[in-house]
């Protein structure tokens, strides 16, 4: 099941972000960055597909960029695109996986990095708590609503995420600190949804 669906992916709607399964189209819901391919880099991983997994990670390290005007939502670009790029650099990189890649070269690791520098301003907020969605290339519009929802996996995926970024690890303390304190010091708001 899994291959006709990434099969029909490839076919009509790569590298766009997701495919339109009616129309048999691609559709750029998130940011515009092949976002299937890269949801789908640990399943191929987990199947045992080197010649897929290997391509897939090939031509994410030669053909993406985040450098582009695009406002994202946070959460959904932590959880499916750092997660996914993390992921993969993990498996693609590591001789126990029985995945590595011998030319792999760091670059989803890179990916990572400059994706979550990107996304840096949307946690300069009173409480630490990010807001919604950030433009990659612009930060936080002015305009931006405060974040509406505090999941806790939310805050721990932005803790490990945060953990790669070797040259800003003080920056990255100091914003785990910041919300776990507000969390600690305050009654939560009645707007925001703890779930």
């Amino acid at each position: 099941m899994f291959y006709h669906a990434f099969d029909g992916y490839m076919k009509h709607a790569f590298p766009r972000d997701e495919l339109k399964p009616l129309s048999c189209g691609g559709e750029d819901t998130l940011g515009g960055y092949a976002l299937t391919l890269i949801d789908s880099l640990d399943t191929l991983a987990l199947l045992g597909d080197r010649e897929r997994f290997a391509t897939s990670v090939e031509w994410i390290g030669k053909n993406l960029r985040f450098d582009i005007n695009k406002t994202v939502s946070v959460f959904e670009t932590t959880i499916r695109v750092l997660g996914g790029l993390l992921s993969a650099h993990l498996i693609a990189s590591d001789y126990n996986t029985g995945m590595r890649i011998p030319s792999y070269d760091d670059e989803l690791l890179h990916l990572a990095e400059d994706l979550a520098r990107r996304m840096l301003p949307a946690f300069d907020t009173p409480t630490g708590i990010p807001f919604g969605s950030v433009n990659l290339m612009h930060g936080v519009d002015e305009n931006e609503s405060k974040a509406k929802t505090l999941c806790i996996l939310f805050t721990l995926l932005m803790c490990c995420f945060f953990h790669i970024l070797v040259n800003s690890y003080r920056e990255c303390t100091r914003i785990i600190v910041h919300i776990l304190v507000f969390l600690k010091n305050h009654e939560m708001p009645r707007d925001i949804n703890s779930n």
